[in-house]
């Protein structure tokens, strides 16, 4: 079982702080289904969960000799994929500080897209996020008008979502999204408004 896979990686591999393990069902591109074991370990820095390719090669091997011949394992790190986030938004005009709203949207959209980083915890690979509920949280922001203009991978997606795909996810199920955030901020007055 996938349990079992689990248990059996991180009894012969100890320095491996958890295993998580994915099926893939069969679709056009796999003929059967696949078994992924992805593998947290700590690095020197520990920003990210990575194991050497050298090391994930020794345990895929480990672990085919406990698994049926039928079953395609893989043994994977995370796969951390870059996701270019792009904001416009009107200050009140009352606003002093922008550098602080900047940081605070930043921090906003990290919180929820990496709140494995916030937390202290693993990231969740293959985990799908709302669009909408990022934009809601990003244009509650106190010192905001107005949220006008949000881009994620380069795709506009406008206040009103009803008619667009409103997720977010990686390219695989071992996925994890890492935002790259940048905010431009306008100034109330500058867009013809008091």
């Amino acid at each position: 079982t996938r349990k079992d896979y689990e248990e059996l990686l991180l009894e012969h591999y100890p320095e491996t702080e958890l295993a998580q393990c994915l099926t893939l069902p069969k679709d056009k591109d796999r003929k059967k289904p696949e078994v992924i074991v992805v593998v947290f370990s700590r690095t020197e820095d520990s920003r990210y969960f990575l194991t050497p390719a050298w090391k994930l090669a020794e345990m895929e091997r480990t672990l085919k000799q406990y698994a049926p011949a039928c079953v395609r394992l893989r043994v994977e790190n995370p796969r951390y994929e870059r996701l270019p986030v792009k904001c416009r938004a009107v200050l009140h005009p009352d606003v002093q500080d922008e550098d602080k709203v900047r940081a605070d949207l930043i921090a906003i959209v990290r919180n929820y897209l990496m709140p494995w980083r916030r937390d202290g915890n693993f990231p969740r690979p293959g985990q799908t996020y709302s669009i909408r509920e990022l934009r809601s949280r990003m244009a509650n922001h106190e010192d905001l008008q107005r949220l006008e203009d949000m881009r994620i991978s380069g795709k506009a997606y406008p206040e009103d979502t009803e008619d667009v795909d409103d997720t977010i996810q990686g390219e695989t199920a071992w996925s994890v999204l890492v935002p790259e955030v940048e905010i431009e901020l306008l100034r109330a007055e500058s867009n013809g408004q008091s």
